[in-house]
């Protein structure tokens, strides 16, 4: 069962990590469409390439530290369950806010917590006391295979529809992730 429970759990924190890395610039262009010339509407420009790699490789460097940093302080499913909430109340905030500074802190703590999430999934994944050595290899590809479906269904969301759409399904499969975090009891970290 935790096979089932860790593999949903990749999937949807994958979905709305890849999701973020390519919702990011959409809704940067949304919010600078009056700036821009007819011709370069659609593309990223000037700073915000560096904004989009602060969003995403700063957030995802420091959310890897603050959850090293945390999962040795508080059991999984607690830590699982208040990231799960800040995810749910960014993609919420963004349903309300989609103003530039929104954006930016609102993706920044999403990568934060993914990445965060990330950390105890990797370790979760490798846990050769729960799925014993010979099995451990099988439940890890099982485990990132389902992640990667996630993370092609997360980038087709950000992808081929509207900013408001996909982030209305981020946050509806954020939900999702809240409900997947607080059933994993059996994890003692």
């Amino acid at each position: 069962m935790r096979l089932f429970k860790a593999s949903v759990m990749n999937f949807l924190n994958l979905l709305q990590g890849f999701g973020c890395i390519l919702l990011l610039p959409a809704l940067l262009r949304k919010n600078n469409e009056k700036e821009r010339s007819e011709k370069c509407e659609s593309s990223v420009q000037g700073d915000e390439f560096l904004v989009i790699a602060l969003i995403t490789g700063g957030c995802i460097l420091v959310g890897r530290l603050l959850g090293l940093w945390v999962s040795n302080r508080f059991r999984f499913w607690v830590i699982q369950s208040f990231l799960a909430v800040i995810l749910i109340a960014c993609y919420g905030t963004l349903m309300i806010d989609s103003s530039y500074i929104a954006v930016l802190v609102t993706m920044g703590v999403a990568n934060i917590v993914m990445s965060m999430t990330r950390l105890e999934l990797k370790i979760m994944e490798c846990d050769i006391n729960y799925f014993g050595r010979d099995k451990v290899a099988v439940a890890s590809a099982i485990i990132l295979g389902v992640g990667f479906v996630g993370s092609i269904l997360g980038a087709s969301l950000a992808g081929f529809l509207s900013p408001h759409q996909a982030v209305l399904w981020t946050f509806i499969f954020s939900c999702f992730l809240l409900f997947s975090a607080l059933s994993i009891r059996e994890y003692k970290n």
